[in-house]
């Protein structure tokens, strides 16, 4: 005799772009619980009787705006593990979205321009000392004069961890910055 499981089927989007000649993907803040507020992957429920890819489709439009330009979407993979989510047993569709042109986003979060390449080096070993993995992007990747920090966040990340992160790059390392530039003058 056939058993039947009661499952819910839900659609998540990596959603990648070409910014400033690098590869990156779009996240959001969850609007609902389970983890309200966390930064997550675009997706939600599929409806009843709603097709997979209607369904990312629409999570996209929903959920970012999306919906006016051309993405391409490709099936990636399955997810169900029993226990992955806290709301009951879910099954995810995993799809691949490619889409140019996208428009700014909305995120405070940008690059921190540091100038000189020991500047970004410098400060990268700071907050590290701090317990933050930031990487100093130098040049031959970014021209020479512009150096940088990398911040990347996850869904995984407090929103307290990374005010205490805004908050370290904003008064040590930005201010320290300023007053060399200041001292060059």
């Amino acid at each position: 005799m056939l058993r039947r499981m009661a499952f819910a089927v839900t659609v998540d989007l990596v959603l990648f772009t070409i910014r400033d000649d690098a590869l990156c993907a779009l996240a959001i803040r969850r609007g609902g619980p389970p983890y309200r507020g966390r930064w997550a992957l675009p997706g939600g429920f599929v409806h009843v009787h709603e097709d997979l890819a209607d369904a990312a489709r629409r999570e996209l439009a929903e959920e970012t705006g999306l919906d006016e330009l051309p993405v391409h979407l490709e099936q990636l993979a399955t997810y169900g593990s029993p226990r992955r989510d806290p709301r009951g047993r879910v099954v995810s569709v995993a799809y691949l979205a490619l889409a140019a042109g996208l428009p700014e986003p909305a995120s405070p979060i940008v690059p921190v321009v540091l100038g000189e390449a020991e500047t970004a080096l410098e400060a990268s070993r700071m907050l590290a000392d701090a317990g933050f993995l930031v990487v100093a992007i130098r040049p031959p990747t970014v021209p020479p004069g512009t150096a940088r920090l990398r911040l990347t966040f996850t869904a995984q990340h407090p929103d307290d961890e990374i005010e205490r992160l805004a908050e370290l790059v904003r008064t040590r390392i930005l201010a320290r910055a300023a007053a060399n530039a200041n001292a060059m003058r």
